[in-house]
């Protein structure tokens, strides 16, 4: 599903974030989640269990299923999860592209703030992989 989207970046791209998925489908601790609207694949996200909670990450929706709350339902199956269990539920996210208020509206806080930076050697390289 993201597959498209990741196309926008670019075509190496989209194929290194594939192989990225093929690998977190074959871990056990990683849950690839699906959401469907109408029988059709809508959203997506990588769910992370460790000892700390659930990670949720790339959270996303197709651009023609998108405000109809296809998200914030997926978000509340996993706290609904987590607190069967009594696991922690947190989420790295991007302050520039990810949809705030769908975190703070679903009761998420911010709780910290931190810059990354990644620094790409030789162009076209990714995992030891030259595309």
């Amino acid at each position: 599903m993201n597959y498209k989207e990741d196309l926008t970046i670019s075509k190496s791209y989209a194929e290194a974030m594939r192989t990225y998925y093929d690998r977190l489908f074959n871990d056990p601790s990683v849950r690839l989640v699906l959401a469907s609207y109408q029988g059709s694949p809508a959203a997506s996200c990588i769910l992370i269990r460790s000892d700390e909670g659930f990670e949720v990450d790339d959270l996303f929706t197709l651009p023609a299923f998108r405000r109809k709350g296809i998200a914030r339902a997926l978000l509340d199956q996993v706290v609904t999860m987590a607190l069967k269990t009594r696991a922690a539920v947190f989420l790295l996210v991007d302050a520039e592209d990810s949809p705030k208020e769908i975190y703070l509206n679903s009761g998420f806080e911010r709780v910290g703030f931190r810059i990354g930076a990644q620094k790409i050697i030789g162009e076209g390289v990714l995992n030891d992989k030259t595309y």
